[in-house]
């Protein structure tokens, strides 16, 4: 099998690198339908047990992203936007005490670190 590049024009090596990739696009892919679930107005609002499912699916899929390295630099982008959604509700609501926004930053300089982002600004 020829190495095939991506979107980005970076080339894929390995089936590793081709499942690490897949991997991550299925996690966003996930969380991207958990908010979609939350947010449909088809689903019923009085019933408080599903909204508070449907806010936890999105919590975990978020999480299960974030805690996941990105295998290409662009994806980290992915997990930024994570990131904005939080701090934008922390800043509604403030009602979150269990520092996700801490959590999401953190996981975000490891892969900006990683891929020597924070490096080139120097």
């Amino acid at each position: 099998m020829s190495d095939q590049p991506d979107d980005s024009g970076h080339i894929q090596k390995s089936p590793e690198e081709r499942a690490e990739r897949a991997h991550f696009e299925r996690l966003y892919s996930k969380w991207l339908h958990a908010r979609a679930v939350e947010f449909d107005p088809d689903q019923d609002d009085d019933d408080q047990t599903q909204v508070t499912e449907r806010n936890r699916r999105v919590d975990e899929t978020a999480r299960l992203l974030l805690s996941t390295p990105a295998p290409l630099p662009y994806m980290v982008w992915w997990k930024w936007e994570v990131m904005e959604l939080w701090v934008d509700g922390e800043s509604l609501d403030g009602q979150w005490a269990n520092l996700r926004t801490s959590f999401a930053v953190g996981c975000i300089k490891v892969d900006l670190m990683r891929f020597g982002i924070a490096d080139a600004a120097r």
